[in-house]
C-alpha cells in the first residue's frame, strides 16, 4: 500500500495539471480474505480505504480514482507463481516456538494453497500473457472510460450481486467455513502430528 500511496504523491503535479487518472489494483481478498493470505488481503483493503479517499481530495483538481478488480486473471502471473517461495521464506523465519507449535500445519497448508497456482511462470519469460480477455476489456475500461466509475470488476455484475447478497445474509461463522470447505487447507491438530 505504501508504493501506490509515494506513487502518487510522486506524480500529483502531473495529475493535477492533466486531470489525469490514478488506477489502483485491487483484490476480492480485500473483502473476502483467506487464510495464510492475511497482510495480502489487509494491503489490499488499506489500499481500497486510500482510494476512496484520494477521489474525494482530488475531485477538485479533476482527477480520477478507481479501482481495478481483476478477478482471476492474476491466478496465471508470477505474483500467485512466487507464493512457494515467499511461504518458505516466512517458514523460514519462525522462532523455534513458533515452529514446534504450528510450523507443520503452515507447511501442510503451505503445500496445498500453493497448489492452486501456476508456477511454471515464474521459472518462464518475465513477460505473461493473460488469456483472460474480459481483463483486458475492463482494463481498458478502467484506464479510458471518459467518465469513469469508481470501480471496475473483471466479473459480472450478477455475480458480484450474489455475493453481496451471500455475505449480506450468511452468517460469519458460516462463510468462514465454506471458505475452508472451498481452499483446501487440511485440518489443524494439535501435539506431536502437528510437526
Amino acid at each position: 500500500m505504501t508504493g501506490p500511496a509515494m506513487l502518487v504523491r510522486k506524480m500529483l503535479p502531473l495529475l493535477r495539471r492533466s486531470g489525469g487518472r490514478v488506477v489502483n489494483v485491487t483484490s476480492v481478498s480485500a473483502r473476502h480474505p483467506v487464510p495464510f493470505f492475511g497482510p495480502y488481503g489487509a494491503s489490499k483493503a488499506a489500499l481500497e480505504a486510500l482510494s476512496a479517499a484520494l477521489r474525494i481530495e482530488l475531485r477538485k483538481y479533476r482527477v480520477d480514482v478507481v479501482l481495478l478488480e481483476p478477478g482471476d486473471a492474476p491466478d496465471r502471473t508470477p505474483l500467485c507463481g512466487r507464493q512457494a517461495r515467499y511461504h518458505e521464506e516466512m517458514r523460514a523465519g519462525l522462532t523455534a516456538e513458533e515452529e514446534a507449535a504450528f510450523g507443520g500445519h503452515f507447511g501442510r497448508c503451505s503445500s496445498a494453497i500453493c497448489s492452486m497456482f501456476d508456477h511454471d511462470v515464474v521459472a518462464g519469460s518475465s513477460k505473461v500473457i493473460i488469456s483472460d480477455a474480459g481483463f483486458y476489456r475492463t482494463l481498458t475500461s478502467a484506464l479510458t472510460d471518459s467518465r469513469p466509475r469508481a470501480e471496475y470488476f473483471n466479473h459480472s455484475r450478477l455475480k458480484r450481486l450474489k455475493g453481496w447478497l451471500k455475505e449480506a445474509l450468511t452468517p460469519e461463522e458460516v462463510l468462514a467455513r465454506e471458505k475452508l470447505d472451498m481452499i483446501p487447507v487440511p485440518k489443524y491438530v494439535e501435539g506431536p502430528t502437528s510437526r
